[in-house]
């Protein structure tokens, strides 16, 4: 950067110098032809100047390591002074505001389900339910056990559904278990 603001300012002063010079003497072919080479080699310095900025940025930018996202760094297994090959994973992110819960509803229920269909979701820590949008439902039903054989067994087979927490003041935490009441109906 320094580099780069003094060939900038070597240039600015090369032409108020060739200026005050063509005031004094005039104007000769010499002297115009020796100027314009002067001037175009200290364009050329500043643009080799510019060029060595851009390339120390370049390599400064490198140096940082960025979350792709707005997150809260959940595991980090490296420590200062580690070499690290180019594209290795240096943490573990967890976006909070992108929280869900899957919950799986019976299939003599899931009619009552739709895309976009607001929910509370209930943990035990607070008292204040959060709400949340249904955001998937799965196509496949799964069956508890596996092998249904009879229609009594049936009421096993459930559905998943993911619904998309809100959680704006990052109180929600990953992993911890949840009660969930649908809102509303078809």
């Amino acid at each position: 950067l320094a580099l780069a603001q003094e060939g900038q300012a070597s240039f600015i002063a090369e032409i108020s110098r060739l200026q005050l010079e063509f005031l004094r003497h005039g104007v000769d072919a010499r002297v115009l032809g020796a100027a314009s080479a002067r001037i175009a080699e200290a364009k050329a310095q500043m643009i080799a100047a510019e060029g060595d900025l851009r390339e120390a940025e370049s390599q400064w930018n490198e140096r940082q390591v960025k979350a792709p996202a707005n997150a809260v760094v959940e595991v980090m297994d490296i420590r200062p002074g580690d070499l690290l090959p180019a594209n290795t994973t240096v943490a573990k992110l967890l976006e909070t505001d992108q929280l869900y819960v899957v919950v799986y509803v019976p299939q003599d229920l899931i009619g009552q389900i739709y895309m976009g269909q607001d929910a509370q979701v209930k943990v035990d820590a607070f008292d204040k339910p959060f709400h949340a949008k249904v955001e998937q439902i799965r196509q496949q039903a799964e069956f508890l056990p596996r092998n249904v054989q009879t229609k009594e067994e049936r009421v096993h087979q459930v559905i998943g559904v993911k619904l998309r927490v809100e959680n704006p003041e990052a109180r929600l935490r990953a992993g911890i278990n949840a009660d969930v009441k649908f809102l509303g109906s078809k």
